[in-house]
């Protein structure tokens, strides 16, 4: 039981280091090949590891647009609060 979750665990790493592209293709398919015992043991599915990742893509893409929001939105806040303050600076100085 525990060579079939070492495998199992063993088998995740190669298919993230194919999918990253940190071995070639070939090594990883010969890792593959040997540790599945050519297929006698099921490979997990790879659909799913490409699901967390698109998941992962999604939150990190909502969090920067949140946070360029709340940026904008400070700057703007700060910019125009102080806008009367110039525009009243601008008018007294035309007047001299």
């Amino acid at each position: 039981m525990y060579n079939q979750e070492k495998n199992q665990v063993i088998i995740q790493e190669i298919l993230k280091w194919k999918e990253n592209r940190l071995l070639s293709e070939e090594h990883c398919d010969f890792l593959l090949a040997l540790y599945t015992k050519s297929g006698e043991i099921d490979i997990p599915m790879q659909g799913t590891i490409h699901k967390k990742n698109a998941l992962w893509s999604l939150w990190k893409s909502i969090h920067l647009i949140m946070i360029l929001f709340i940026l904008v939105s400070v700057i703007s806040l700060d910019y125009y609060g102080y806008l009367p303050w110039f525009a009243t600076l601008g008018i007294l100085s035309v007047g001299h």
